[in-house]
């Protein structure tokens, strides 16, 4: 009788702290995997795949602040080229699967999942950076700033694991002596992330 009370108290303590995943404070971190289609000067375009790394930081459950550091290495040739584009913004839910507290209080209790599925809207602002050494030439680097709007959505897969997917706008400032002209960049990921701290 005293272990099956002790187990309901703890059923009940880590049901508790799952229901609170998305509440003030908590931080989630994890990757997602990109495809990338970059538009630029001279009408070309390039197509990629890469892991970005997430971290997100929640307001409230409604309101995360996504920081998004990422590195890209490609070699070529006598080339080498290192990239990155790091952005910190804001991710709103516009849309939740879930309407009222009793309806996500009752999925919790029946599936045991603590994230409730949203549709997020996303604005963000950083900077690129970019590295270009051929050899024989001397090393040719550039750096400006970069702007993002996007929307994807948030899903629970798991007790603390989101499951995110992400269709992204970005813009890249021109700088010289690599681009004189700006950069579009269009990306669709979908990744993993998990709660470090609720």
């Amino acid at each position: 009788m005293q272990r099956a009370m002790r187990s309901l108290i703890l059923f009940l303590i880590i049901l508790s702290s799952v229901a609170q995943a998305q509440r003030k404070g908590a931080i989630e971190t994890g990757g997602l995997f990109y495809f990338k289609s970059e538009s630029g000067s001279k009408n070309v375009t390039n197509n990629s795949m890469n892991i970005d790394w997430l971290i997100g930081f929640y307001l409230d459950r409604n309101l995360v602040v996504d920081v998004e550091p990422n590195i890209m290495l490609s070699f070529g040739g006598d080339s080498t080229n290192i990239a990155t584009i790091s952005t910190i913004g804001f991710s709103y839910r516009i849309i939740d699967m879930i309407s009222s507290y009793d309806e996500r209080r009752q999925t919790w209790m029946a599936r045991d999942v603590g994230i409730t599925a949203g549709v997020f809207a996303s604005v963000a602002a950083g900077f690129w950076l970019e590295t270009q050494s051929k050899s024989g030439r001397e090393t040719a680097s550039s750096s400006g700033g970069a702007y993002s709007v996007g929307i994807g959505t948030h899903a629970g897969f798991g007790k603390f694991t989101v499951l995110r997917t992400k269709f992204e706008f970005i813009y890249l400032l021109p700088n010289p002596p690599l681009y004189d002209k700006g950069r579009t960049l269009f990306q669709v990921g979908v990744g993993f992330s998990v709660f470090i701290k609720v």
